[in-house]
Formats: C-alpha cells, structure tokens, sequence
C-alpha cells in the first residue's frame, strides 16, 4: 500500500516563530569597591546610610541584597519606600488610590526587584504583600520585623519623615537609607529637606553606638554611561566656582 505524503506546508511570508522570553535573574556581583563596602557594611549593621552621586549602584546594591536574602529565608518581608516627591515644578494631582499614587515614583525599584526575582515571583511576592511598597506617610506607629526596609531617594524626606522611618526598625530588621544628598528637589517650603540635617545628627555620633554604618560613593563609582560623570564633573566645577566668588 502506497503511503500517504503529507499535505505540503504552506508558509506565509509574514509567518514568525514565536519564542517564550527566558528570565535571567541577576546575582549581586558589585562592580566597584565601594559597592562592595556598601554591602559589608549593610550586613554588619543594623542601619546603614549610603550616600553619593548619581548612577553608583546604591539602589541596585540595597535592593539585589534584599532580594537575594528573602530568596535564602534569611527575612521574610522587603518594604520598599521612597518620598513622593517631583523633580521640577511637578506634573499636578495623581489621581487613584495610595498604591497607584506611589507607582509611578516606584518604576526604578521594582524594575530592580524584577531583574533578581523574575517577573512572576515578583508578581506573587507583591501580591502577599512578602514585598510591600510602604508610603512613609503611613508608617507612623508601625513596627517592621524579620525583614529589610529601604528607602530610596532620601535627600528628598523631611527631617521628621526621617526620624519616623528609622525608627520603625523592628527585630531581626535592617535598614537601608540612601540617596544623593546634591539632588534635593525640595529646598523650602513647610516639608523642605531635612536629609542633611538627620544624616549629620547620626554621623556625629558614629562610634558611640553600634549598629549605624555609612558607605560613601564617589564619581570613580559611576556605573551609567560614561557622560554621566561629564555631566555631574562640570557641573561640580561650575558650582565650586559659584561658592568661590560668592565668597570673594
């Protein structure tokens, strides 16, 4: 019996094959050495302030370290925040609800959380609240265990803003506060930066009690794209001859 042949395919020229995206979820390698000084000094504290210039890695170094310790059941919350505050004269009323009003400012953290999760467990972690997106206004008589707090862009928190976050710090907690202390974007008004003011407070104190530690980022840190530290250089130098003339 003779075989039957297959009906022949026919191809379509605008025919593609389409291809399930693999995750590849990212380990914390730092890739300066004060990168890597951020990290020990984070794991031998309980609060750690890093500060610096733009484009260094803290927010990656903070949030990879959190992620890769509630993947290892060493914690089992991460609470993410950051002031909600815009650059410039502002884009008006965010409408919705408290989350979808953070969102927008969240869009750099949780692209990080995704990078060492995956988009899925990411999803999942959110949604039982393992990872939670806290506004700092709400914090206020709430004690944080048994997990890592972070706070990104601190530069832009009022100084009671600041006193209320860091002492949330609960049992088996760490806590993580960094920003560029150069880029406040609230200079006055009733809710005006308070950055400097607690991040001295606490430094003038250092060695008198454990548990506080500070890492420190230079443009030698810089990880973006190499016109970054041109840009952040000359705009050093401009204000360095600013002062200088205010001064004569």
């Amino acid at each position: 019996m003779a075989r039957k042949r297959a009906a022949p395919r026919i191809e379509y020229e605008d025919e593609v094959e389409v291809k399930q995206p693999v995750h590849k979820k990212y380990k914390l390698v730092p890739k300066t050495k004060n990168q890597q000084k951020f990290i020990d000094t984070i794991n031998n504290n309980i609060l750690t302030f890093g500060t610096g210039c733009s484009g260094t890695g803290k927010s990656f170094c903070s949030i990879g370290l959190a992620c890769e310790q509630l993947l290892a059941k060493k914690i089992s919350k991460i609470i993410i925040s950051r002031p909600v505050v815009q650059c410039g004269p502002g884009i008006g009323f965010l409408s919705g609800s408290l989350q979808e009003k953070i969102q927008p400012f969240m869009k750099n953290v949780l692209s990080i959380c995704e990078m060492f999760l995956g988009t899925s467990l990411l999803k999942t972690y959110i949604d039982s609240q393992v990872i939670e997106i806290e506004a700092i206004e709400t914090m206020r008589g709430n004690t944080y265990d048994d997990c890592i707090m972070i706070l990104d862009e601190f530069q832009n928190c009022s100084f009671t803003q600041l006193l209320c976050y860091a002492t949330r710090i609960g049992t088996n907690t760490k806590c993580i506060i960094s920003g560029d202390l150069e880029q406040i974007d609230n200079m006055g008004g009733p809710y005006a930066s308070g950055a400097q003011r607690f991040y001295d407070e606490q430094k003038r104190s250092e060695g008198m009690g454990e548990g506080i530690g500070y890492s420190f980022f230079d443009e030698q840190d810089i990880v973006r794209s190499k016109i970054v530290l041109t840009i952040l250089t000359n705009a050093r130098i401009a204000r360095n001859l600013r002062n200088k003339d205010n001064k004569e």
